[in-house]
């Protein structure tokens, strides 16, 4: 957890079982250490350091702004490039960033951190960069005070994995969230890449299933008043317009069920999952 965070822990963990997670890697908090020093040493961070609740958003943007400014040294490179190479054939990424005090229980940073969907090889250091200072971001900064974090310890590791173009694409919940009913699982789902649900951008359809009995319970199709969708050549497009067919099918949704039952049981405690379905194979993300 310290060195993949939990995002990054999650995804090897389900790798290592054999569910459908898209290949990738993870660049490790150690593999930013040199960065996280070399910004310890700039005025930017003595400011930083002495920042008040007054002067913190200010201070947080001068110093996310001048890690923006960090370069890869040679082994970095050297360390993507030979990561890349498990990726032959992958035209697009999706970079994501995992903190090891991320997704911890009753801990989520939701909306914290960076994620670049559609990311071109030729992009991918600029956005791994970006992922990057993202933990040095203002309301990063501000939950972590709420939260007895230690704001002077920055900590981030980077996913880079193959970038799914999903047909649909959302959340499911092991429990109901809303009745805390253990026996339904529950889907929140889209047309197109899942960052319109997680975001809460629409409003999603949702299916209920009972997975006991392994049966649909109830379907309610939402407006999805926008979607996302990923543009082959690379970046994303938000399109606006509602559309009230029901985007999953009953089978898709029992079929995701086995791999919420699956991940419950793994992890012992409820879970969410970000779940796609591309071209009818359905992925973990």
């Amino acid at each position: 957890l310290q060195l993949v965070g939990g995002k990054g822990q999650s995804l090897i963990r389900m790798a290592q079982i054999g569910l459908p997670v898209p290949p990738g890697f993870v660049l490790t908090v150690e593999f930013f250490q040199p960065w996280i020093n070399e910004l310890k040493l700039t005025d930017e961070w003595k400011s930083f350091k002495k920042a008040d609740e007054l002067d913190l958003e200010k201070c947080s943007n001068k110093l996310k702004q001048r890690g923006l400014k960090l370069e890869f040294s040679e082994i970095q490179k050297k360390e993507i490039e030979k990561a890349l190479e498990s990726l032959s054939g992958v035209k697009l990424y999706a970079v994501r960033s995992s903190s090891p005090e991320e997704d911890l229980d009753g801990f989520s940073f939701a909306g914290g951190y960076e994620t670049f969907l559609g990311v071109k090889k030729e992009e991918l250091f600029d956005k791994v960069r970006k992922a990057f200072v993202s933990c040095l971001d203002y309301r990063v900064q501000c939950y972590k005070l709420a939260h007895g974090f230690n704001v002077l310890e920055p900590r981030i590791a980077v996913i880079v994995q193959e970038q799914v173009a999903s047909d649909i694409s959302g959340v499911v919940f092991s429990i109901n969230p809303l009745t805390n009913n253990y026996d339904e699982v529950v889907f929140n789902a889209n047309f197109g890449l899942g960052e319109s649900v997680v975001s809460g951008a629409c409003t999603p359809d949702t299916v209920i299933v009972d997975k006991w009995k392994m049966q649909v319970k109830n379907r309610a199709s939402g407006p999805k008043e926008s979607k996302v969708l990923l543009l082959e050549d690379g970046g994303t497009k938000i399109v606006e317009e509602e559309d009230n067919q029901l985007c999953l099918s009953d089978g898709t949704a029992l079929s995701l069920t086995r791999y919420v039952k699956t991940l419950e049981d793994i992890f012992r405690k409820p879970v969410d999952i970000e779940w796609a379905v591309s071209k009818d194979k359905e992925y973990i993300l």
